[in-house]
C-alpha cells in the first residue's frame, strides 16, 4: 500500500510540474532597447483563464516606464497578449495588442487621448519548479504618439523582458 501511495505521489509531482498554470501572476524586468538612451522599468502580468484564441495562452501584462526625454512622464504600456508554446520545447511565441497609458506633472505635457500599442515576439521559459517558470523573452513593440508642444515620441522597437512566472 505505502509502494502505491508513493507511485501516486510521484505521478501527480510528475503530471503538475509538467501543466501549465490556468491561474498565474508574473513580474519581472523590462527594456526598450531601441531608445537613446533605452529605457528600463518593471513588468507585470496576469494569466487569464479564458483563452480568446483557442490552443494559445492568454495574458493581460503592463510594463511600468520611467522617461525623462524630451519631457518627464510616466508610460504604462498594458496588452492583452496570446501566447503558443511549441510542444515539448522551451521556446513560446506570440502577439499582443492594447493601449498606453501616460501622465505627467509637467504642464507642457498633453496626454493623448488613445495610444494603441502592439508587439510580436519570441521567449524561452525553464521550469525552477512545479508551477513556477523563468522567462526571458523579446520581439518588435510599436507605440507612437504626441506629447503636446509640438513633441512626439516614438517607443517602438526592440524590447526585452525577464522574470518569473507563478501558477495557481
Amino acid at each position: 500500500m505505502k509502494k502505491l501511495l508513493l507511485g501516486i505521489v510521484i505521478l501527480l509531482a510528475v503530471a503538475v510540474s509538467g501543466a501549465d498554470a490556468l491561474i498565474g501572476a508574473g513580474i519581472g524586468l523590462s527594456a526598450n532597447l531601441a531608445r537613446d538612451p533605452s529605457i528600463t522599468g518593471l513588468a507585470l502580468e496576469v494569466n487569464l483563464p479564458i483563452p480568446i484564441i483557442p490552443l494559445m495562452a492568454t495574458r493581460l501584462e503592463a510594463n511600468y516606464y520611467q522617461v525623462s526625454n524630451p519631457i518627464a512622464f510616466t508610460m504604462i504600456p498594458v496588452m492583452i497578449t496570446q501566447t503558443a508554446e511549441l510542444p515539448m520545447l522551451p521556446i513560446y511565441a506570440g502577439f499582443g495588442v492594447g493601449i498606453t497609458l501616460l501622465s505627467s506633472s509637467n504642464a507642457a505635457f498633453v496626454a493623448p487621448s488613445t495610444v494603441l500599442n502592439y508587439n510580436g515576439y519570441v521567449g524561452y521559459k525553464k521550469s525552477l519548479m512545479p508551477l513556477t517558470d523563468f522567462f526571458i523573452q523579446g520581439g518588435y513593440t510599436s507605440s507612437k504618439f504626441d506629447l503636446g508642444a509640438g513633441l512626439s515620441y516614438d517607443n517602438s522597437g526592440f524590447e526585452v523582458k525577464t522574470g518569473i512566472r507563478f501558477g495557481i
